[in-house]
Order: structure tokens, then sequence, then C-alpha cells
């Protein structure tokens, strides 16, 4: 927007990943200060992917940062974010709140929209007896019925809190051989992705997915399937000159 990019997600040349995601109604943003690295919501994703190369690095710098309450222009809102930064070693979960910015350690490798990243992992001390094996019978005789049993009880809607707990169970079960690896991602997020027609807006408006994005980063890539395309198109680093000023659409 008036040539600005204003990035949901990203990856950058070293493989440090970060996503933003739905924070309204807990997200708090400020006045611009003089002692503080000032940033808009729009510009918090392109200023750490340019200036840190590990999640460590991003440690140091939120020290440094203020997001502040304005938008790209008068006529498009200002959107509540909390962020997920990622690299290959570990991610962390970054969020504006009314009494700062916070930085939590996520060993669970996962964030979903609203409410709190606090709120989202206590709840799933709720699950802990969910696992990927068949449970044993203890008062009833007769043989199983199904496989799967195991995760009985894993919530199934589409509301945050419930695909926070169903994607940790995916990753934590998840299997794949290797040259794998992102298809496998892909079918986690199939099972998060929110079908169109499943969920109305308060205007009764569908509330879906849009489009799922797997970023690699050993190598540099980020792929992307759009809703209603099985498909997935990817890019590499490759594929861009890093000392161009131009954006480039590489697909789409």
């Amino acid at each position: 927007i008036d040539g600005i990019p204003l990035y949901a997600d990203g990856v950058n040349e070293k493989g440090l990943c970060m996503a933003g995601l739905n924070f309204l109604n807990n997200a708090a943003y400020n006045k611009p200060r003089v002692d503080a690295v000032n940033l808009a919501p729009y510009e918090v994703i392109p200023y750490f992917l340019r200036l840190c190369a590990t999640v460590r690095e991003v440690r140091d710098l939120v020290k440094l940062i203020n997001i502040t309450d304005t938008p790209v222009n008068t006529s498009v809102p200002i959107p509540y974010l909390h962020f997920h930064i990622a690299d290959r070693e570990e991610s962390v979960v970054l969020e504006p709140t009314a009494d700062g910015i916070k930085l939590y350690d996520d060993p669970w490798d996962i964030l979903t929209n609203n409410p709190p990243f606090p709120y989202q992992t206590s709840r799933l001390s709720c699950y802990k007896n969910l696992e990927n094996r068949t449970p044993p019978s203890t008062f009833y005789e007769k043989k199983l019925y199904s496989l799967g049993l195991g995760a009985y009880g894993i919530p199934g809607d589409w509301s945050s809190p419930s695909r926070f707990v169903r994607g940790e169970y995916l990753l934590r079960n998840l299997s794949a051989a290797e040259g794998e690896e992102t298809s496998s991602v892909f079918r986690v997020l199939e099972a998060l992705s929110v079908p169109k027609g499943a969920v109305l807006t308060e205007n009764e408006k569908p509330h879906y997915t849009l489009y799922s994005c797997c970023i690699d980063a050993e190598k540099g890539e980020y792929r992307v399937r759009r809703y209603g395309d099985l498909n997935s198109k990817g890019a590499t680093m490759d594929d861009y000159d890093p000392l161009s000023k131009e954006m480039k659409l590489l697909f789409f």
C-alpha cells in the first residue's frame, strides 16, 4: 500500500523467520518515544528480518523498540498483532501488551491468533493425556473399535486456543522422512486451516484461511498454498538479487 510492503510473514537470507498473527483486544501500542526505536506495526517484521540473523539477536533488539499506534495511511485500520519468531534452533513469541512488550520462549514452536501466549500454553495441561498410541482398555473388555482413540478429546473447533492444542499435538507427533518435511508441515497446517463457511464473522461473512505457507530455514525456501489450490508454489533466496531495491513478485 502506497509503496509500503505489508508483510504477514517472511524469512531472510540467514534463515530467521517471522509471522504476525491477529492479537485483537490484547495488543497495546504506544505513542512515539524519544528514547526508543519507534516502529509502526507494519514495520516490525521487516525491521527484525533486516537486522537480525538469529533469535538471540532478536532478544537484544527487542529491548530497544517501541511499537506505535501508527497506521500505514488514514484509510487502513491499524493491525493488532503478536509475532512468532524462529530460527533453526529456537522460537519466541513477541506480544505488545498494556504492561509492555513481552518476549516469551516458545519451546512448543507454535502460535495461533489471540488470546495471549501464556493462556494458550496453560491450556496444554488439560490435554496431557493425548497420545498417538491406542490406549489400553481399563474397564471395558471388548476390543477397541477404532485406531486414534489415544487422541480422543482433542479439540476440533476452529477457535485459536483449540487450534493451538491441535497444532501442538501434531507437531509433537510429526513423522517425516527425509525430503518430506515440507509436505508434512502442510499436513499440519491443513488440520489448522479454517474451511470457507465453517466460521462466520459478526457481519455474517465467511472467515477462512486464505493461504498456508511453509518456510524451510535451512534452504531459505518459502512455499505457499492458496485456498482452493492443493499445490504449493515456492521460491528461494536464489530467485532474487539481494542488492536490488525493487520488490519482485515471484508468484500469485
